[in-house]
């Protein structure tokens, strides 16, 4: 019978006892079972690094957190890239919207039908070309007329604005077009004329290009005056002897009364608009109880204070119709966010200066009235010849001196070489500036 199991307690099992009952072979065999494989410490430090396999609760948030953080910059920085490229696109589609409107305006100069070499007979006035020096920046200090009215203080990028140019002008690549609310179909349609009156001018921070088709064989439906822009876009008069509205013809419009805008009675001066008003919008006169613009308005608006040419609606919107505009607002709209249209004229005794201020050679591009000369505006025939043959002038008081059609204001522009124009405009979210030059020769070719 076998001995129980139980009859050896685990307590008498001892190495030592299987050591010594043993033959020498196996002794040996139990001394190799019996060496550890390591020592009693690695066994504890591996035991401790089973037991910490795990993250605590407080490693845990402090490595959520480092990664919240992480992403968060993150974010921010694919932001400004995104804020970076909105602006950056906004720029070049405010350069490709600046050089179109000056690629127009080269265009409307290089097609000017007037003669810039009088004096010419009335019968032969092909046109006019007409330019007004606006107070600003000559007798007024840009900075003085505009402002930041998010910082309360002068705007510095704001220039010359308030100049105004007018002009007949024949396209050499295709033709002007305009509504006309004929008398045959008594209805609007769509004409076209390779010559149109076309008057640039700033209003607000807004860059204005007003069309009017030079189209004498136009007939009216309606003589009303105080809608005729709703529907027409021609070039027309008040005749006071037939009391109907007539489109005019090139020769029509060498007289300043029958120019669009121009008041009907000697000096014909346009800034009768009033300050910083430039022309009437068409916004203004297709509104329905606007007036035909022809006559001097009886009280200019006032504006006293500076503008700030980047507030939208612009602050000089509706200015003549009492802050509201008519059916046609803001289609002859060419370029926003405008703070700068300047016109200099070549004059030849005008000094050119180094960086000391001294003259060192003469003829120059400036402004009309800005000290070297006493005019406030230029018009194509300054002298004509009457249909008697007499030497006559423009009707302007072109030299501020109180007198009109003196021969005195027959110089020093009487033959004008050319123009320069300077557009500025800003980005309102970046505020970057984008300027640019375009200068226009009168030279006979």
């Amino acid at each position: 019978m076998c001995r129980p199991c139980n009859s050896i307690g685990i307590e008498e099992f001892s190495v030592d006892r299987l050591f010594f009952n043993a033959t020498p072979s196996r002794q040996k065999k139990v001394q190799a079972f019996a060496k550890p494989d390591r020592p009693p410490a690695d066994r504890s430090r591996r035991n401790l690094l089973v037991r910490r396999a795990g993250l605590t609760l407080i490693e845990m948030l402090v490595a959520t957190t480092i990664t919240l953080m992480m992403m968060a910059a993150v974010v921010q920085i694919f932001a400004m890239i995104g804020e970076t490229v909105n602006d950056s696109r906004a720029v070049l589609e405010l350069n490709e919207q600046l050089r179109g409107a000056a690629r127009r305006l080269q265009l409307d100069l290089e097609g000017a039908t007037a003669l810039m070499t009088p004096p010419v007979s009335l019968t032969d006035a092909p046109g006019y070309f007409e330019y007004v020096e606006g107070p600003v920046g000559v007798s007024i200090q840009p900075h003085a007329a505009a402002n930041d009215s998010t910082t309360g203080l002068p705007d510095t990028a704001v220039i010359d604005f308030d100049d105004v140019l007018m002009l007949t002008t024949r396209s050499a690549d295709r033709p002007f077009l305009g509504r006309l609310n004929d008398v045959l179909v008594e209805s609007d349609v769509l004409v076209e004329s390779p010559v149109a009156e076309v008057a640039w001018f700033v209003r607000g921070g807004r860059l204005y290009r007003r069309v009017l088709l030079v189209l004498p064989q136009a007939s009216f439906v309606s003589q009303d005056r105080t809608t005729f822009y709703q529907q027409n876009d021609i070039s027309a008069r008040w005749d006071s002897t037939a009391g109907r509205i007539v489109a005019n013809n090139l020769q029509d419009l060498f007289l300043p009364k029958n120019r669009y805008a121009h008041p009907q009675a000697s000096p014909f001066d346009i800034r009768a608009w009033g300050q910083f008003i430039g022309l009437p919008t068409l916004g203004e006169t297709s509104h329905p109880t606007r007036p035909w613009v022809s006559p001097t308005p009886s009280t200019p608006p006032s504006v006293s204070t500076p503008i700030d040419l980047l507030l939208n609606p612009q602050p000089r919107d509706g200015a003549l119709t009492g802050g509201t505009l008519g059916t046609r607002a803001y289609e002859d709209v060419i370029l926003d966010h405008v703070v700068g249209f300047d016109v200099k004229i070549w004059n030849p005794s005008a000094p050119v200066y180094d960086q000391t201020g001294a003259p060192v050679a003469y003829g120059n591009y400036v402004d009309l009235n800005s000290g070297h000369d006493t005019y406030q505006w230029f018009s194509s025939y300054m002298a004509w010849v009457s249909s008697t043959g007499n030497l006559r002038f423009d009707g302007f008081d072109n030299n501020n001196d109180g007198l009109v059609d003196n021969a005195l204001e027959s110089s020093p522009f009487m033959y004008p070489r050319g123009i320069q124009v300077k557009i500025r405009v800003r980005e309102p979210d970046s505020r970057q500036v984008r300027e640019v030059t375009l200068i226009q020769d009168f030279l006979p070719k």
